[in-house]
């Protein structure tokens, strides 16, 4: 099964809500093409040719791209704290 297959529809949905979300996503799918099948992986080895291609691809600095990335981890895991707390 994909990586994308196994994403959750309410966080997909979440991300959305964002400006931007198209440069997160495209992010996250080449840290995903990156790391393959693998679980146990240390993404920021993978920083500076990711931000490099979105950098390029989207006319930002790489900080920019990896501000912005960092910016849509903190978040969703704040949704994801507060889907937890609603189901207890």
């Amino acid at each position: 099964m994909s990586i994308e297959n196994q994403r959750d529809p309410e966080t997909e949905v979440f991300i959305d809500t964002f400006q931007h979300a198209y440069v997160y996503r495209d992010m996250r799918a080449k840290y995903d093409d990156i790391k393959g099948d693998v679980e146990k992986i240390f993404l920021e080895e993978y920083n500076e040719p990711v931000s490099e291609y979105i950098s390029e691809k989207y006319n930002i600095t790489k900080k920019e791209a990896l501000d912005l990335y960092t910016y849509f981890e903190i978040e969703i895991s704040k949704f994801h704290q507060s889907k937890f707390k609603e189901e207890k």
